[in-house]
């Protein structure tokens, strides 16, 4: 389901560069950018600042996990 949400996102002709924490899977490697800043539930300060930094307005959470843990 994360590479279908990438493979979709990577065709919007508003996106200037897809951005992955997780880019162990072959499909989204092919399609994202690597994001420096791993997901911490208890760190998400840093990538809240990652964001500010590189102008990004919009995180979409693939799987569940993060986005129960907040």
């Amino acid at each position: 389901r994360e590479h279908a949400l990438a493979w979709k996102l990577s065709q919007s002709p508003k996106l200037d560069t897809l951005y992955a924490t997780d880019v162990t899977n072959g499909g989204i490697a092919a399609l994202a950018t690597p994001c420096d800043q791993k997901w911490n539930p208890t760190r998400e300060f840093y990538l809240n600042r990652w964001c500010d930094q590189h102008d990004i307005h919009l995180i979409v959470v693939g799987p569940e996990v993060p986005l129960a843990e907040g």
